[in-house]
């Protein structure tokens, strides 16, 4: 396919063999402490805890503070950071002072426009994932294997000679180890498709969700190869790709394997190159790999918490149209009782406005709205 996207960066990596040299280049600086234990070992130290301590404090770079330094301000992506009120405060017998009345009028607008810039900015949440952990829980050793950063954006409708200046919205980001398969990862995958199909429930509000958990059949599309989900008897989304594909000259000979069964060291990748996720049937969702490296001290050495959510999206849900307080979680459509169509709406007003001891009134059609629903 790259034939046809042409990709500005030319160069690919094959990653077990790439690191495996880079590893090797390493030599002893593979075997890295993480532990206090780790450190005592290698030191061969057989003194008391205490001792040991006091000697960590002696080498701690707390010892090059001085008194006059600035605090340093950590900045952490994952707590939101909202503009410092000045800390001066006027005097309540300075507030008859045009100057003072109108400096304060400028400053609570400039205020509300920080707060919508900053708003409109921060799209996304960011994974506050500790990395402390106990001695017995960690099972990776650092520079020992890979971490790569993979980051799926929302399914978008394309249409063929359209003008579209769309750009792809990120839907999640995840670290996930090279010695994981690409089926663990698609595990972790959320998509708001898993909820459908939806039925119209407005003949009976209160039926039960009749959406059938099936199996989600669906494949990773790196290269030229269709990495399919084999685990159960399973619907081959490539194959009428592959068909296609033999009549196009232009198109290399596209190939197939499991994804249970491929590691992501295993892959030949160009960075920032879109690849594509497909499920359920047309929810096309392009990813990127965004960054490849080798484990460090600073990530979590704990091999159960990858693949690992970094970052969300911060998409908000959806207030209801009527009461303009509840989260809304039905949606209406075709009805002549609202302005807009389709309209969204909670529960509670869902069935004030639309039943008359509990019988449907008017024509519409209703459906169950499952919103921006992000699990981990």
């Amino acid at each position: 396919m790259e034939q046809i996207y042409v990709p500005r960066y030319k160069s690919t990596v094959q990653i077990e063999t790439h690191f495996n040299s880079y590893k090797a280049n390493l030599g002893c600086a593979l075997n890295i402490p993480v532990t206090t234990s780790h450190i005592k070992s290698l030191m061969n130290y057989q003194g008391m805890d205490e001792e040991f301590a006091s000697l960590e404090d002696s080498i701690s770079l707390q010892q090059l503070a001085h008194i006059d330094d600035l605090n340093p301000m950590p900045f952490d992506p994952s707590e939101s950071s909202t503009r410092r009120h000045s800390v001066t405060r006027v005097p309540k017998k300075a507030l008859h002072l045009k100057t003072v009345s109108a400096l304060i009028e400028v400053q609570g607008k400039y205020n509300e426009s920080h707060r919508n810039r900053y708003v409109s900015y921060n799209k996304y949440k960011h994974i506050n994932t500790s990395h402390e952990n106990d001695e017995g829980e960690i099972n990776l050793n650092v520079n020992d294997e890979v971490v790569l950063a993979v980051r799926f954006y929302e399914p978008f409708t394309y249409r063929p000679n359209a003008n579209c200046d769309l750009k792809p919205k990120l839907s999640q980001s995840f670290l996930v180890l090279g010695s994981q398969t690409l089926a663990e990862l698609r595990d972790r995958l959320h998509c708001d498709s898993k909820f459908a199909p939806l039925y119209d429930i407005s003949e009976n509000p209160d039926k039960p969700d009749e959406s059938e958990a099936s199996f989600d059949h669906g494949f990773f599309f790196i290269g030229d190869t269709f990495y399919n989900d084999t685990r159960q008897p399973t619907i081959d989304y490539s194959e009428v790709i592959r068909n296609w594909a033999k009549n196009h000259e232009n198109i290399a000979e596209l190939k197939t394997n499991s994804m249970e069964d491929t590691k992501f060291e295993e892959l030949t990748v160009r960075l920032g190159y879109p690849y594509l996720y497909q499920h359920y049937g047309n929810c096309e969702h392009l990813f990127t790999i965004s960054d490849i490296r080798l484990i460090s001290a600073t990530d979590s050495l704990v091999r159960e918490r990858y693949p690992m959510l970094k970052i969300v999206s911060g998409t908000k849900s959806i207030i209801c149209m009527i009461c303009g307080v509840n989260e809304a979680n039905v949606v209406v459509k075709d009805s002549s009782a609202h302005i807009n169509d389709p309209s969204h709406l909670c529960t509670g007003c869902f069935k004030s406005y639309h039943y008359v001891d509990g019988k449907k009134v008017g024509s519409f059609k209703a459906y169950r709205y499952y919103g921006n629903v992000m699990t981990e």
